[in-house]
């Protein structure tokens, strides 16, 4: 691992998504015109830092796949990997050790030229992913959020000026900005993704004021989905129920 001056023919970003006793990991390369996407599920008893480093192990590891002899690559990650690698004294930081130090080796034998750069998680908030690291960072964790829900995604897509519409086309959930706001609410398009319910349901819900709507957003508050899910549960639930009376 050594010192260089930008820009790096690869540019790595990784994160990770963990809640209670699932994980998912996610990451995106930009490699020589193409960028490379991979959602993959984590260890069921991961923590937050134990993702987050396997999503750069994992992400460093494809990046020197891509990699010709002599290039040089770059992980730009919201874990401050450096700061635990220097720690001598850790017995956390000889566990990244133990992972990083086999890629560095598998790169000098390649000639590659491997650098970390800690950045704010996701830029920090949805008023600075105009930049490209906050946004690729935010798309890492976008990637991390589909794997822990359970959704196996792999794409390579053409690099260049509208990569970001390139990456909502391949998959809905893959924007940064709206994955924010999907912690408090969702448009009606998202909503009808999560209830797996057509969408012209969902317009009947709202024009029948049946769920919350935000007509200045244009969004529905994630508790009037709720209120939807355990609805559709519920019925489901009776209808089970009505089966089994008749087959008794």
């Amino acid at each position: 691992m050594r010192d260089r001056v930008a820009p790096y023919d690869i540019i790595v970003y990784s994160d990770a998504s963990v809640d209670k006793s699932v994980s998912g990991i996610g990451f995106a390369i930009r490699a020589y015109g193409r960028v490379y996407l991979e959602a993959a599920r984590g260890d069921a008893d991961a923590t937050a830092q134990s993702a987050e480093k396997s999503a750069a192990v994992l992400a460093l590891k494809k990046a020197l796949t891509l990699a010709p002899v002599g290039s040089s690559i770059i992980l730009k990650t919201d874990l401050n990997l450096l700061a635990h690698y220097d720690k001598c004294s850790d017995h956390v930081a000889e566990g990244y050790r133990q992972s990083l130090e086999p890629i560095f080796a598998r790169a000098a034998e390649a000639n590659l030229d491997i650098a970390i750069q800690h950045v704010r998680g996701h830029g920090g908030g949805v008023e600075v992913y105009d930049e490209d690291d906050a946004w690729f960072n935010g798309i890492a964790h976008c990637l991390a959020r589909l794997a822990r829900c359970g959704e196996d995604f792999s794409r390579v897509l053409r690099d260049g000026l509208n990569i970001r519409q390139a990456m909502e086309d391949a998959h809905w959930r893959l924007n940064p900005v709206k994955d924010h706001l999907r912690r408090t609410s969702l448009t009606i398009e998202e909503t009808a993704h999560e209830l797996g319910i057509k969408k012209e349901f969902v317009e009947a819900l709202v024009v029948n004021n049946y769920v919350a709507f935000n007509s200045e957003t244009l969004r529905i508050p994630i508790y009037s989905i709720r209120e939807i899910k355990k609805h559709i549960n519920d019925i489901k639930q009776n209808e089970r129920n009505q089966t089994s009376l008749s087959f008794a």
